[in-house]
C-alpha cells in the first residue's frame, strides 16, 4: 500500500465536521474512542468546559488514505484506523471519532479528536517530531497487513514486533484503568461496581476472603487492583461508593455508565487491531462564501503542565490539601511581563529539592535557586513558593515583609493569568490568597467571590475552602448546612481534607444529624487519602496531618512512634503545627517518647513562627516554672501574643492573671477585657469566672442577671463549677428567689462529675434549716477561697482540705450553738 498524505479542508464549525465524517450516506463504519459517536460533539465540549479550555484550537482532523491499487477491504481499513486511535500512545486519553469513507476512488479514514485530553486536561501538542512518531507507528501497522508504506529516508525505525511488544501491556492496562476509574465514579456499592465493569466487558473477582481484587479483560488478561494502581485498594473503592451513594446523582451516574457501555459495544464492532496513518491536518479552519473549505494554518504552541499539589491552612490544625487535577499552561502579557502558571520540569525539580524524596535528598538552597529562576520568567507558582520560603525561613532568613513582597507578585501573576484565560484553578488560588492575607490585606468577602466562581466550575478544592468560610461565617453568612453540602461535593471528588471535615461534622452533629458510624467512615477515608497523596508528594502539610491522625488514633490505629516520624519530617520543613504537636508529645511523660530538650526546641521554633498554640503552651511553662525557670513577665508576653491571635485559652489565662493580681498588679479592667474576649468564643471557664465575678460584684459593677446568664452558659457546656455555683445561688435565695428544684438540678449535675461540695449540699439541704444552710455555704466559700490562694486551684475538693479535720467538722456540723473553730483558721461565729 502507498499511504497518501493529504489534508482535508475542514469546516469552521466543528459540529459540521463531525456531521460530515459520520454522514450515513458515506459510511456505516464509525467508531468512537473514549466517546459515543452520536453524542461525541457534546461530550468533547463538556471535557473542554470541565478543564476550562474552550479557547484556541478546538479539534484536530487527520485523513488517512489508501492507494486504489491496494487490495484492502473497507472493514480492514476501518480496523487499521481504530487500532491507530487506540494504540498510538500519544492518543491515550483523547476522545477520537474514526470514520471510514467509501465514496471516492480510494478508501480513507477520517480522524477527528478533541484537543483536550479527557484524562489529564493536557492539550494536544503538535510538533514535527510527534507527527513523525505517528507516521512511524502507522508504517509498522501497515506491515501487519502486508501493505506498502512510504519509506522515510534518513530515519531508523524499530520493527513492528519490537514496537508492539513495548506498547501492548501498557495499552490494555491503560484501558482497564480507565474502565475501573469510570465505574468507581458511577457505582454505589460492590455489586453495582462489578455489574458496571461487566457492562464494559470486564470480569471482577472480589471476595471477602482474598486481599486483592482480580480484573479479567475481554481478551483474558488478568490484573490485580494494586498492581493496576496502588491507590485502588478495597477500602478506597468502598469509600468512593459511599460518597457516590450519599452525594451522587443516580440518574447522572446511570446515564454515564450507559454511554460507556454503548461506546464499548461500538468499539467492538470490528476486531481490535492496530492502525495506519497519513499526515497531520488542521483545526481552526474557515469556510469561504461559496461553501468551499479553506485551511487556516496557525502556529501550534505546546500546551500542558501540571498544577502543584499545594497545601494551605485548614480549619482544625491549619492545613488543607490542594491537588488540582487540571493541567494547563497559560501565558499572558501584562505590562511587558509574561506571566505563566506552569508545572515545568524546573519547577518540579525545585519542589523535589524542597521536600526531598527517596531518591533526592532535601536541599532547600537548591530549591530556592530553581524557584528564583522560574520566578524570573513569571511563573506564578514559583513566586508563591518563594513567598512561603521567606515566611517560614526555609533556606533563607525568615522575613515576613519579604515574603509578602513575593506573595504580592504571585497574586498579580495569578490575576493576570486568570484575566487572560479564566479558569477555576487560578480563581481558587486567588481566593486562597485573599482568605489568608497573602500579598494583599485579608478579605474574606473577596475570597468568597473568587471561590464561588471556581465552585461554579466544580473545582473540588474551591468547594472545600468555600465550605470553610460558610462553616466559620467568614465573608458569608454562617451556615453549617451549606458547609456540609460543599464538603460533601468536594469529598465525592476525592478530596481527603473534605472527608476529614465531613467526619467532624457527623461526629458533632453540625449541619447534619449526628452519626458516629459515618464519622468513623469518613475519618478512615481521609487517612487513606492522605496516605496515598503523601506517597507521591512528600509535602509537610500531608506529613503533619498523618502524624496528627496517628497520634490521636483518628481514622487509624493510634501509633505515637509513626506519628513522630511524620511530624519530624514536617517540622523540619517549617510546619508550625507539626512543630507544636511534636513538642507536645515530647513533653508528655507517659508518651514513652518524653524528651524535654527536644520539646523546648520545637516549642521555641513554633513560637517564633507565630503559632498561637505554641505561644500559649510556652507561656504556661514560664508561668508555672515547669521545665524552665519561672518568669511571669515572659509568660505574660507570650499569653498576649497568643491572645491577640484569638486563642481563647490564652485570653482566659490572661484574664485570671489580671483578676487575681497575685504575681502581677491586679487590673480588673484588663481582666474583664480578656475574659470577655474568651467568652465571645464560648470558653466555658471564662464564662464561669466572669459570671461569678458579676454575681458577686467584686472589682466590677454587680450585675446578677448578666452573671447568671454566663454561669448558665458555662453550666450547659458541662462545667461542674458553674453548675455548683448555680446550685448554691438558687439554694441560698439571696441574689434570686430561692428555687430548690433548680438548685437540686444543677447540684446533681455537678455532683455527678465528682464535685464533693455539690454532693455535700445535696446530702444536707433537706435536713438543715435555712440558717444552717447559709452557714454551710459561708464555710464552703471560705475554705474554697483559702485553698485557692494556697493551691491555685478552683473549688479545692473537701477531701484535700488541710489535715482533713476541717472536712470532718463540716460533715459533722451540729448547728444551734456558737462554734469556735480551732486549727487557727481565724473564723468564729
Amino acid at each position: 500500500m502507498m499511504a497518501i498524505e493529504r489534508v482535508l479542508k475542514d469546516e469552521d464549525s466543528s459540529k459540521v465536521v463531525l456531521d460530515y465524517i459520520m454522514n450515513p450516506n458515506k459510511t456505516d463504519l464509525v467508531t468512537g474512542v473514549n466517546c459515543v459517536p452520536e453524542t461525541a460533539f457534546e461530550e468533547m465540549l463538556m471535557v473542554k468546559a470541565g478543564y476550562n479550555k474552550q479557547e484556541g484550537r478546538q479539534f484536530i482532523h487527520i485523513v488517512q488514505s489508501f492507494h486504489p491499487a491496494e487490495q484492502v477491504t473497507p472493514q480492514q481499513v476501518h480496523e487499521i484506523g481504530v487500532r491507530l486511535a487506540k494504540e498510538f500512545e500519544r492518543f491515550s486519553g483523547f476522545q477520537i471519532i474514526v470514520s471510514t469513507h467509501l465514496d471516492r476512488e480510494h478508501l480513507h479514514n477520517h480522524f477527528v479528536f478533541n484537543t483536550v485530553n479527557m484524562e489529564t486536561g493536557l492539550k494536544w501538542q503538535q510538533s514535527p517530531w510527534q507527527m513523525q512518531q505517528l507516521k512511524d507507528f502507522s508504517d509498522e501497522l501497515c506491515k501487519n497487513y502486508d501493505l506498502s508504506i512510504i519509506e522515510h529516508k534518513g530515519t531508523q525505525r524499530e520493527s513492528t514486533g519490537e514496537h508492539r511488544a513495548k506498547k501492548r501491556e501498557q495499552s490494555w492496562m491503560h484501558e482497564l484503568r480507565l474502565a475501573v476509574d469510570a465505574c468507581k465514579q458511577t457505582s454505589t456499592g460492590r455489586a453495582d461496581f462489578i455489574s458496571n465493569m461487566q457492562k464494559l466487558g470486564y470480569q471482577v473477582n472480589w471476595t471477602d476472603t482474598r486481599k486483592d481484587i482480580t480484573f479479567t479483560t475481554p481478551e483474558g488478561r488478568k490484573c490485580r487492583n494494586l498492581r493496576l494502581d496502588k491507590t485502588l485498594s478495597k477500602e478506597s473503592l468502598q469509600e468512593a461508593f459511599r460518597l457516590n451513594k450519599e452525594f451522587g446523582d443516580p440518574k447522572v451516574m446511570a446515564r454515564q455508565i450507559g454511554q460507556l457501555e454503548l461506546a464499548t459495544k461500538v468499539a467492538k464492532m470490528m476486531p481490535v487491531e492496530d492502525g495506519v496513518i497519513v499526515e497531520q491536518t488542521i483545526e481552526n479552519e474557515h469556510r469561504n462564501g461559496q461553501g468551499e473549505i479553506e485551511i487556516k494554518d496557525a502556529l501550534i504552541t505546546a500546551e500542558g503542565n501540571e498544577f502543584e499539589n499545594h497545601i494551605e491552612q485548614d480549619l482544625l490544625a491549619g492545613d488543607a490539601f490542594e491537588e488540582d487535577g487540571s493541567k494547563e499552561n497559560v501565558i499572558v502579557d501584562l505590562q511587558e511581563i509574561a506571566y505563566i502558571m506552569e508545572w515545568s520540569d524546573r519547577y518540579k525539580e525545585a519542589r523535589t529539592f524542597l521536600y526531598g524524596s527517596k531518591e533526592v535528598e532535601q536541599n532547600v538552597a537548591e530549591a530556592y535557586r530553581l524557584f528564583l529562576e522560574e520566578a524570573q520568567i513569571g511563573n506564578a507558582l514559583a513566586l508563591h513558593d518563594l513567598g512561603r520560603m521567606h515566611m517560614d525561613g526555609l533556606g533563607v532568613e525568615m522575613n515576613p515583609e519579604t515574603a509578602q513582597e513575593w506573595y504580592t507578585k504571585a497574586l498579580i501573576a495569578f490575576q493576570a493569568v486568570e484575566r487572560d484565560k479564566s479558569g477555576s484553578y487560578p480563581q481558587y488560588r486567588i481566593g486562597k490568597m485573599y482568605a489568608a492575607g497573602l500579598g494583599t490585606p485579608q478579605n474574606y468577602e473577596e475570597a468568597a467571590d473568587w471561590y464561588e466562581m471556581a465552585v461554579a466550575r466544580n473545582h473540588k478544592y474551591a468547594q472545600y475552602s468555600f465550605a470553610g468560610l460558610y462553616y466559620r461565617g467568614q465573608g458569608v453568612e454562617q451556615s453549617h448546612t451549606t458547609a456540609f453540602l460543599l464538603y460533601g461535593k468536594s469529598a465525592a471528588q476525592g478530596n481527603p481534607y473534605a472527608s476529614y471535615e465531613l467526619a467532624k461534622m457527623y461526629r458533632d452533629g453540625l449541619g447534619c444529624n449526628k452519626d458516629t458510624e459515618k464519622a468513623d467512615q469518613y475519618f478512615k477515608s481521609a487517612f487513606i487519602g492522605f496516605s496515598a497523596l503523601e506517597a507521591d508528594s512528600h509535602d509537610d502539610k500531608l506529613q503533619y496531618r498523618l502524624g496528627q491522625m496517628l497520634y490521636m488514633g483518628t481514622g487509624t490505629e493510634k501509633d505515637a512512634v509513626r506519628a513522630v516520624e511524620y511530624l519530624e519530617q514536617s517540622a523540619k520543613l517549617g510546619n508550625v503545627n507539626a512543630q507544636y504537636l511534636l513538642a507536645k508529645i515530647y513533653l508528655e511523660a507517659d508518651s514513652g517518647l518524653e524528651n524535654v530538650e527536644k520539646a523546648l526546641e520545637w516549642l521555641g521554633k513554633a513560637t517564633e513562627n507565630g503559632n498561637a498554640q505554641a505561644q500559649y503552651a510556652l507561656g504556661k511553662l514560664y508561668r508555672d516554672g515547669n521545665h524552665v525557670e519561672k518568669d511571669i513577665v515572659k509568660a505574660l508576653a507570650l499569653f498576649k501574643l497568643s491572645a491577640e491571635q484569638e486563642n481563647q485559652f490564652a485570653q482566659y489565662a490572661l484574664g485570671k492573671l489580671y483578676l487575681f493580681g497575685e504575681e502581677i498588679p491586679q487590673d480588673a479592667e484588663a481582666a474583664v477585657k480578656w475574659l470577655s474576649a474568651s467568652v465571645e468564643q464560648e470558653n466555658n471557664f471564662a464564662q464561669y469566672t466572669l459570671g461569678k465575678l458579676y454575681v458577686e460584684g467584686k472589682d466590677v459593677a454587680k450585675d446578677v442577671e448578666a452573671g447568671l446568664k454566663l454561669l448558665t452558659a458555662s453550666a450547659e457546656q458541662g462545667n461542674q463549677f458553674a453548675q455548683f455555683q448555680l446550685g448554691k445561688i438558687y439554694l441560698a435565695g439571696k441574689e434570686v428567689e430561692q428555687d430548690k428544684a433548680l438548685a437540686t438540678h444543677w447540684l446533681s449535675l455537678s455532683a455527678a462529675q465528682g464535685n464533693e461540695y455539690a454532693q455535700l449540699l445535696l446530702e444536707k439541704m433537706d435536713s438543715y434549716n435555712a440558717t444552717e444552710i447559709d452557714f454551710l455555704l459561708v464555710l464552703m466559700q471560705f475554705f474554697s477561697t483559702q485553698n485557692h490562694r494556697q493551691n491555685q486551684s478552683r473549688n479545692y475538693p473537701l477531701s484535700h482540705l488541710e489535715g482533713h479535720a476541717l472536712r470532718e467538722k463540716i460533715l459533722d456540723l451540729q448547728f444551734g450553738s456558737i462554734m469556735n473553730w480551732d486549727k487557727g483558721q481565724g473564723y468564729e461565729r
